[in-house]
């Protein structure tokens, strides 16, 4: 039982001690308390006369028991600071601040151990942290929605990301089997073992009813702050303990607005989830979910180019279909192009999205810890609007390039090709390819802007992809525009070495491709037909000193 002694009662001491706005306590360097403010008695769960007096020691937790003793060993003000855990009565954890200290009370001077409870201080502390790890993890999964051209590849960033960045102990991601109805396990990473031979259905028996079961069966989110404890967690217990699990989280993930599986998130601390965590949590999901279509998109959209050059080729005979095959090679490829032109408008909207979106949380904590003023908020505003300005423009931009021309119109030759190389600004930033543009004079040609843009961008992009294939030091792409007579005259040009002698010939072949898998031999056949078909003029291609050298005439 607490040892009990006198309880000091100076009015000095008590007006000091209670006028603080943190729980205080003294000890007497045997570990007896020999006061405590009402904060601090509280905190405990205790009263201040029912603290007073005892031995501390009983409310020590054992892993801070070896810091306790030694705060009250040794000669006066000689220990430095400890965070020592205390155990309320009801078990809870709290969290204080021990410093021996000379106390000089006007009327007494006592020595002794003082304790500041930081409990709500460390909490809020580690929520910022578990925040910014969050939005870390939120920006990472978002480039690799970006970056990632398959799925598989798309499932192991994440999971990484999540436990690299986000410091979960394991990040896992599972597909319903449509047979067995079983959640079967596409990516990991952490914690792995915890997954070997497990069993998770996505129906209502009991293998169903853990929070990834749920959250496949419902189509939303899930959140166990309490593993260990859970009834519904009962089967996986044994595991979870052996593993460190604490806490989780199971988020939907859907593709052409179905349900197809999960995120499932794992904490080694308890209570690890809030209202904030499930927000980015969930944003996290959609993303994941939006990445998934792409994807599809993606794959039904080579497929659909496929099935379309087929028919075209089958028809090549007839002049009459011939035109509108080859328009609706066209149509398609600025769908193909508008795929390309998606990793662009994330690159340039994902990060200020990012940022953004930090910048509003921020405000939100800053006026949560006291710190708000008018100038912090005015910096806030000002920064988010500059974001949206640049995100305002860029949507204009995209916006015109699909827009199709209706008829042939005269237009800026210079003015289409710098409008077109800031569309695919963001892959040569990326990429760190150098790109230039040499413009002599104004020239003006008759035809359809935008088909001509799209002809220019399959040069480019061809361009593009021999420079990373190849990897070329210090990659390139220069572009000139000038008059010959009465034509104006482009030239599309790179250092990646030029193109075989053996397929120089064949390259404007339909389906004739080098890249393999990756490519459907479409691009540069189909530029040819928009400049020699549609627009009268020519395209040619030869090997120059340092790589191919594209060049059109109209």
């Amino acid at each position: 039982m607490p040892r009990k002694i006198r309880s000091a009662t100076g009015g000095e001491k008590n007006a000091l001690m209670e006028s603080l706005g943190e729980g205080v306590a003294v000890l007497a360097l045997d570990g007896t308390a020999t006061y405590c403010n009402e904060l601090f008695a509280r905190s405990l769960g205790l009263r201040p006369d029912g603290l007073a007096g005892t031995s501390l020691e009983d409310y020590v937790e054992a892993e801070s028991s070896a810091a306790f003793a030694a705060l009250l060993r040794g000669p006066e003000d000689v220990r430095g600071l400890e965070e020592l855990r205390l155990a309320t009565p009801a078990g809870e954890s709290r969290i204080v601040r021990a410093s021996r200290r000379c106390l000089d009370f006007g009327d007494s001077r006592e020595v002794g151990v003082v304790l500041v409870d930081i409990t709500d201080s460390k909490r809020t502390e580690g929520k910022s942290l578990r925040l910014s790890r969050l939005y870390a993890t939120l920006s990472a999964v978002n480039q690799a929605i970006v970056h990632t051209v398959d799925r598989d590849s798309l499932f192991r960033n994440c999971c990484r990301a999540a436990v690299d960045l986000g410091e979960f102990l394991l990040a896992w991601i599972g597909f319903i089997d449509p047979e067995t109805k079983l959640v079967k396990v596409m990516a990991s990473y952490g914690e792995l073992g915890y997954l070997d031979g497990i069993r998770i259905s996505a129906t209502q028996d009991p293998e169903g009813l853990g929070p990834t079961g749920i959250a496949v069966r419902e189509g939303t989110y899930y959140i166990c702050n309490d593993f260990l404890d859970s009834e519904i967690t009962r089967p996986w217990h044994e595991r979870a303990r052996a593993h460190g699990i604490r806490a989780s989280a199971s988020i939907v993930l859907r593709q052409g607005g179905e349900t197809i599986g999960a995120l499932t998130l794992y904490s080694g601390e308890r209570d690890f989830f809030d209202a904030e965590h499930v927000a980015l949590l969930r944003e996290m999901g959609d993303d994941l979910s939006f990445g998934l279509d792409l994807l599809r998109d993606r794959e039904l959209r080579l497929k659909a180019e496929t099935d379309l050059c087929e028919e075209a080729i089958a028809h090549e005979r007839t002049s009459q279909t011939l035109r509108e095959k080859e328009q609706a090679l066209i149509d398609q490829g600025r769908q193909a192009a508008m795929g390309a032109m998606i990793d662009n408008i994330a690159h340039q909207w994902r990060q200020p999205l990012n940022a953004l979106g930090i910048t509003i949380q921020k405000l939100l904590l800053y006026y949560d810890h006291g710190d708000f003023d008018r100038s912090l908020l005015r910096q806030g505003v000002e920064k988010s609007m500059d974001l949206i300005g640049h995100m305002s423009q860029t949507i204009d931009d995209f916006r015109d390039f699909f827009r199709p021309n209706r008829g042939k119109t005269r237009f800026d030759v210079r003015e289409s090709i710098a409008k077109t190389l800031s569309l695919l600004a963001g892959t040569f930033e990326a990429l760190n390819i150098d790109v230039k543009l040499e413009a002599s004079g104004d020239v003006e040609l008759s035809g359809y802007p935008n088909e001509f843009s799209q002809a220019l961008i399959n040069l480019i992009i061809n361009a593009k992809d021999e420079l990373v294939a190849r990897g070329i030091p210090g990659p390139r792409i220069e572009i000139s525009l000038r008059k010959e007579g009465s034509k104006a005259v482009i030239v599309v040009a790179d250092n990646a070495g030029g193109v075989p002698q053996e397929i120089l010939d064949r390259i404007f072949e339909p389906y004739f491709t080098t890249k393999g898998a990756q490519g459907t031999g479409l691009g540069l056949s189909m530029s040819r037909t928009i400049i020699e078909k549609n627009m009268g003029g020519r395209l040619s291609v030869r090997n120059g000193p340092r790589g191919a050298e594209f060049r059109i005439e109209v």
